[in-house]
């Protein structure tokens, strides 16, 4: 069954880029990012440059210490990453090496366009980069690459394909809103930035006073100083609220995009292309998307779209110089996010560059080329907890950038693997006693980087969803309704083998063939409406789930993949009636209850959600994931409810809110779960007296 454990509020971004049913339609992913290895290793990935920012080659393992948690520990094999291939340095006592030859790795990339936060002039300079680096510095067919503009419709799954990628890049254009609300910003009274508005609405009575001293300067007339303050209270409240909500789409989307590329092996680089935002009441959740980033892998490169033009000038052309400068040094935040999410996860903020192309380039240089190390953890227990790693190097005159620590959970597949294993298509005969998608004697490797020998088309391999398997099994157990059909079976089989591979368009074709053949087995629907998932193709796939839920209503996995669907269409409406059906079905199921509480979080229905994820502990009592749940909405609906007081310079909100949410989290942490430190974040953000 899914896990239905991360908040919902990007799920579009994560199915339509991953392909993949997202992990992010609960409140924090249930399968959280490890390092840590089948041979019980941990991979770090370090970046290690001399002053003059030059990479340094020759690095030995003796060199190199790592700190988990502050103790030193035992390093077992040092690995060097150069142009996709990865060459076997040194290793430690006793250690044998997965392979001693070199060895392709993939790369890894995720562009992120914030248009909220991108002014026109800004976007057409960083997208000229883009284009040139798919261009150029993309390797066609081996390289793997997703885009996506934040509340767009520019966005393209993961894919190795450059035609694809350069296509969605040129699809990019301006966003309307963001130019209309340029335009408001300068219409009289005018209001230099974003931190501006904030100040003027936090009741700073010396910045109000500027504001109003150069609107009637720019605009003379009988009561202006009183007309402009009036309006700059109403523009500033109104642009801060905009704002607000506009830097918690680019978090949301920041968290979502880290979350997904945890999926893949080894090093991700996320190019997050923005002009800056103020995350002066974000910070919590700013450290929270740097955490997850940091986690799965993800190293975080900025670049600062402005450019030379700083200050927020791009959006207020004409303006008076001397007006210009009034907030852009002495309250220019902008930058202060871009660092923490470069630096907490190993990543840099490229500033200060009119050249779009030369930034990406930079950014293509500085990843094409690094070191894995792998060490045995002292810490051998797999309790779910953060561990923090610093990398430190021997020698003088040199800067290391690494990741800065890991989830300790269940072992994963390593960067450097030497194999990948596959399974027979279902409708195979396996050895009695075997599961029926298990062929005997099947060893489990984990998936390691593609190979240019082991590509799949398209880079298809990324959309296949990762429960697909366990779900087909498991329909193929439940008894046809109808007399079955060989020829259906045979090219179902041969669709699923298609799916296994990642080749979506095969397995949709054959698929598709066979359920048009009279007594054709639920699961070949099932499987191709899992194949039309992966292809975008919502309604599709819809339509397929639902042919499955009335052949087979007691099959409770395909209700969730309905939400899913619907979700995708913009039907919460629809995701809301398949959950009621599956309610009905299945009234003491905590699972429904949850997924029902985060669809209605999506829509904006938080205190339906509270009722719903109260209904889920109600139906599993112990259920650690219902509080943690049930905490979390009640502090976004907490947060919705807090205001500031100039009098008292502080902010009031809904204490009944705050208080439950802070039992909530308290209880969540008392029965203990793989989400203990998300949970503390959330009680230090509630707890704090601000």
């Amino acid at each position: 069954m899914p896990k239905w454990t991360a908040l919902a509020v990007a799920a579009v971004l994560s199915a339509a880029i991953f392909g993949i049913r997202p992990s992010a339609f609960g409140i924090a992913d249930s399968q959280q990012p490890v390092y840590r290895s089948g041979a019980e290793l941990v991979e770090v990935d370090a970046i290690v440059t001399d002053r003059g920012g030059r990479f340094v080659k020759d690095l030995r393992l003796d060199e190199i210490e790592i700190l988990e948690d502050g103790r030193p520990q035992r390093l077992q094999a040092l690995y060097l990453v150069e142009r996709g291939i990865a060459t076997l340095a040194s290793t430690g006592p006793g250690f044998e090496a997965p392979l001693t030859a070199s060895t392709p790795v993939q790369r890894a990339f995720f562009f992120l366009v914030d248009h909220e936060h991108l002014t026109p002039g800004s976007l057409n300079r960083v997208r000229t980069g883009v284009e040139q680096f798919f261009s150029i510095e993309f390797r066609d067919g081996q390289d793997l690459a997703a885009l996506y503009a934040i509340g767009a419709s520019s966005q393209v799954r993961m894919t190795t394909s450059r035609e694809e990628l350069l296509s969605a890049v040129r699809r990019v254009k301006p966003r309307g809103d963001l130019v209309a609300r340029a335009g408001d910003m300068r219409d009289w009274p005018r209001i230099i930035n974003d931190v501006e508005a904030l100040r003027i609405d936090q009741g700073d009575e010396a910045v109000l006073r500027s504001a109003v001293m150069r609107a009637c300067a720019e605009e003379q007339s009988r009561n202006c100083a009183e007309q402009a303050d009036l309006l700059l209270r109403e523009k500033s409240k109104r642009l801060v609220r905009d704002a607000d909500a506009a830097t918690n789409r680019t978090l949301q989307a920041l968290s979502v995009a880290a979350k997904g590329l945890a999926a893949l092996k080894g090093r991700k680089t996320l190019i997050f292309l923005t002009e800056g935002f103020s995350a002066d009441s974000h910070r919590g959740q700013l450290g929270i998307v740097t955490g997850d980033a940091g986690r799965a892998g993800v190293a975080i490169y900025v670049v600062d779209a402005r450019g030379l033009d700083k200050g927020g000038r791009s959006i207020q052309e004409g303006a008076p110089p001397n007006l210009d400068g009034l907030l852009s040094s002495a309250f220019d935040t902008r930058e202060d996010p871009g660092d923490q999410l470069a630096n907490g996860t190993g990543g840099r903020v490229i500033r200060n560059v009119n050249d779009g192309a030369k930034a990406i380039a930079a950014i293509a240089a500085d990843t094409g080329t690094y070191y894995v190390i792998g060490y045995a953890p002292d810490a051998a227990a797999m309790d779910g907890k953060y561990r923090a790693i610093q990398v430190l190097v021997k020698r003088e005159g040199v800067v290391v950038r690494a990741r800065r620590g890991y989830v300790a959970g269940p072992p994963a597949a390593p960067l450097i693997a030497a194999t990948r294993s596959t399974n027979p298509a279902p409708g195979s005969n396996p050895a009695p006693g075997t599961p029926a998608h298990e062929a005997p004697g099947t060893t489990h490797q984990a998936p390691g980087p593609l190979s240019a020998t082991s590509m799949v088309s398209s880079a298809s391999l990324p959309a296949v969803r990762p429960n697909a398997s366990a779900r087909v099994r498991e329909l193929i157990e439940i008894p046809n309704r109808v007399a079955p059909s060989e020829a259906a079976g045979a090219a179902a089989s041969r669709g699923w083998s298609h799916y296994e591979k990642g080749d979506l368009e095969g397995a949709a074709r054959e698929l598709t063939e066979a359920t048009a053949i009279p007594g054709a087995p639920a699961w070949a629907f099932y499987a191709l409406g899992q194949a039309e998932f992966g292809r975008r193709r919502f309604a599709d796939a819809v339509a397929r789930w639902e042919h499955v839920r009335s052949m087979v209503p007691e099959f409770e996995p395909v209700y969730f993949d309905l939400v899913d669907g619907y979700l995708q269409l913009d039907r919460s409406r629809d995701a809301i009636a398949v959950l009621r059906a599956a309610e009905r079905r299945w009234p003491a199921d905590a699972e429904v209850y949850n997924a029902l509480g985060v669809v209605q979080v999506r829509r904006g229905a938080l205190d339906d959600a509270v009722e719903s994820f109260a209904k889920a502990i109600k139906a599993q009592p112990e259920s650690a994931l219902g509080y943690f749940n049930l905490g979390r909405a009640r502090e976004m609906r907490y947060v919705r409810s807090r205001r500031y007081v100039p009098t008292t310079g502080g902010w009031v909100g809904n204490a009944g809110d705050r208080r439950d949410a802070i039992a909530s989290y308290k209880r969540y942490l008392e029965i203990g779960g793989p989400f203990e430190q998300s949970a503390r974040e959330g009680l230090a953000r509630l707890e704090w007296k601000n």
